[in-house]
C-alpha cells in the first residue's frame, strides 16, 4: 500500500482497525476537544479540535477509520463494500472483476493507483469526511434527525453540509455549514471568512437544492424541509449557519468566528451561529493516508 510520492504506509488495514476498535471505532476519541463559548445573542458557539501528537498506529486508525466511513457511504448497500473491507483487513487482491466492480466507487475524488486523483481534492473531500464523523459523534443534548453525507465528488456544486435536529418539546431546527481547508498559504481567518462570503451569496441556492431533495419525506422533517428557503430568508430560529475550516495550522489559534455575528446579524438568537475549527498535524499526509487505506485491495 503507497501514496503517490512512493512511501508505503506502515501500518496494516488490519492492525489500524484494530487501534480503532480499541476507541470504540470513533475518530473524536483520538482528539483533543474544546468547546468556545457559549450560546449568546449574536456570537458563534465553536469547537477547537486538534488531531496532534499521535503515534504511527493511532494516526492509521483515524485515517482508516475515515476511508471506511467513505467507502460505506459511497457503496451503500452494493455487495462490494463488504467484499473490499474483507479483502482489505486480510491483506488480499481484489479480484479483476471485483476491481472493475470498486474502480466507479473509487475513481471520483482518489483516482486510482496507476493514475491518482488531484490532491487538493482528496484533501478537501478528506475533510468534510471529518467534519461529518465529528458532527455524529458529538455528545449534545439534542438528537440529529438528519445528517447529509459529503457529496460522491467534490466539484459538485451545492452545499457542504446540512443538518436537522431535534430539540426537546420544540420544533426541529436546521443548519446550513460551509466548510474548507486551509493547508499551505493562507491563515485561518481568511479561510473562515471566505467560508462566510459563500454562505451569505450561495445559501438561498444551496436550500433551494435541499428543499426539491427532502422536502417530500414525512412528517415535521419533511414540512421543515419544505421552508427551508423560507426560514433562512426569514432568520427564523429554527435555521441557523454553521462554518468548519479543518487547517494544517499547529498551533492553531486560540480566537476563531467572532465575527460571525457582525456577517450574519440576521441570525441573532442564541445558538444560530456555530463554527468547528479542527487542525491536524501533518493533514496533507493524513489525507493521502485516507487514500491509500481506499486504495487497499486494488
Amino acid at each position: 500500500m503507497a501514496s503517490s510520492s512512493g512511501v508505503a504506509a506502515p501500518v496494516t488495514a488490519a492492525r489500524a482497525a484494530e487501534v480503532a476498535a480499541s476507541h470504540d471505532d470513533k475518530v473524536s476519541r483520538f482528539l483533543q476537544t474544546q468547546v468556545k463559548g457559549s450560546p449568546a445573542a449574536g456570537k458563534a458557539t465553536w469547537h477547537l479540535v486538534t488531531l496532534e501528537s499521535l503515534s504511527v498506529e493511532e494516526r492509521a486508525a483515524v485515517a482508516w477509520l475515515i476511508a471506511d466511513a467513505i467507502l460505506r457511504s459511497r457503496c451503500g448497500r452494493a455487495s462490494i463494500y463488504q467484499i473490499w473491507r474483507r479483502a482489505a483487513l486480510a491483506g488480499q487482491t481484489l479480484s479483476a472483476e471485483d476491481r472493475r466492480r470498486m474502480t466507479p466507487f473509487v475513481r471520483d475524488v482518489f483516482g486510482l493507483p496507476d493514475a491518482p486523483g488531484n490532491e487538493d481534492h482528496v484533501e478537501g473531500h478528506v475533510a468534510e469526511w471529518l467534519w461529518y464523523l465529528l458532527m455524529w459523534e458529538r455528545n449534545e443534548d439534542r438528537k440529529i434527525v438528519l445528517l447529509e453525507p459529503p457529496k460522491f465528488t467534490v466539484t459538485d456544486s451545492g452545499h457542504d453540509g446540512f443538518i436537522v435536529y431535534a430539540l426537546a418539546g420544540l420544533p426541529l431546527v436546521f443548519r446550513l455549514w460551509e466548510l474548507k481547508k486551509q493547508v499551505g498559504t493562507g491563515t485561518v481567518s481568511s479561510t473562515i471568512s471566505g467560508a462566510y462570503g459563500q454562505l451569505q451569496t450561495q445559501g438561498e441556492r444551496y436550500l433551494a437544492q435541499l428543499v426539491s431533495v427532502h422536502s417530500d419525506k414525512g412528517g415535521e422533517l419533511g414540512e421543515l424541509c419544505g421552508q427551508l428557503v423560507d426560514l433562512w430568508v426569514e432568520a427564523d430560529n429554527r435555521a441557523g449557519v454553521g462554518v468548519g475550516v479543518t487547517s494544517a495550522t499547529l498551533p492553531p489559534p486560540g480566537k476563531a468566528f467572532s465575527t460571525m455575528g457582525t456577517q450574519f446579524q440576521q441570525f441573532a438568537e442564541p445558538g444560530q451561529l456555530e463554527g468547528l475549527l479542527c487542525a491536524v498535524q501533518e493533514y496533507h499526509d493524513l489525507a493521502l493516508a485516507v487514500r491509500s487505506y481506499v486504495w487497499t485491495a486494488l
